[in-house]
């Protein structure tokens, strides 16, 4: 980890500053519009964890944006010299591709940064909130820099006590956490919500789908309700940086095990695969 003193580093369209130096534009429609998408990559050991799907996920947002997607090579290029940079190349870190689409007249914006990611909590407890997703908004299955909806509904679960929310869409289905996507487990069988429900095509989501596939682990997605959390035996939540979260508590309901045994295997084989 970086000394404290030392101010960290990014990379903005060619250039290395300082992340504390004035670097966007004031008209920059990433911020004037919330105009942009980006991505957020584990890296460990300076090795970026599924970064060809990070960016096939990158370049499917960018086409429904119409922005010009960058390369995967100069991503990678960019990432690996900003871990080295900020004195990450042997830790645990947080990695985020930001695209947005530039001042008007301009070019998109490309922002790369790298800082220390915490290890990640034992479990966490999930709130279901009062706002829902649209699973036909034009954002659907995007990662949008607009993301104030996402903070407030993470903002209402925290009131109550809880470390992310649950958010349904508005057909009443589940459909995902504010920062993760959610899986449950009912007699062995690993269930999660399908895209059509409106949540994003996490990574590691995908992830944990293949290794149900290769493990002979039955996996299903589907059309979920709220009313099968109640009966499941499991709950856990995936996200990149996380990887595996263990669901302790829904609402004022406890899990018995938080993790299970399934999701304490995949979590394993998740990890080894890193």
């Amino acid at each position: 980890m970086p000394p404290m003193s030392q101010q960290s580093i990014i990379w903005i369209n060619g250039r290395f500053v300082s992340a504390e130096a004035p670097a966007i534009r004031a008209d920059d429609r990433g911020f004037t519009l919330g105009e942009g998408v980006f991505e957020t990559l584990l890296a460990s050991a300076g090795h970026l964890w599924l970064a060809e799907r990070h960016h096939a996920r990158l370049l499917d947002a960018c086409a429904r944006l119409g922005l010009d997607a960058p390369a995967l090579p100069l991503c990678q290029a960019v990432s690996a010299e900003l871990l080295e940079r900020n004195h990450l190349g042997a830790s645990r870190a947080r990695v985020r591709w930001t695209l947005t689409a530039g001042p008007p007249e301009d070019g998109p914006t490309l922002v790369v940064s790298a800082v220390a990611a915490a290890a990640p909590p034992a479990s966490v407890a999930l709130w279901q909130v009062p706002f829902t997703r649209n699973e036909r908004g034009a954002l659907a299955g995007i990662k949008s820099t607009a993301y104030a909806e996402n903070l407030l509904a993470q903002a209402e679960a925290r009131r109550h006590g809880a470390d992310d929310a649950l958010l349904l869409n508005s057909r009443g289905e589940l459909c995902e956490c504010a920062t993760r996507n959610i899986f449950l487990v009912r007699g062995g069988t690993v269930r999660t919500p399908e895209l059509k429900s409106g949540c994003l095509p996490g990574v590691t989501r995908e992830a944990v789908l293949a290794i149900c596939a290769h493990a002979n682990i039955p996996a299903q997605q589907d059309t979920l309700l709220p009313a099968e959390l109640e009966s499941a035996d499991e709950i856990f939540l995936t996200s990149s940086i996380g990887g595996i979260l263990p669901v302790r508590a829904l609402q004022a309901r406890v899990l018995d095990l938080a993790p299970g045994p399934v999701t304490a295997r995949l979590a394993e084989l998740l990890e080894a695969g890193r």
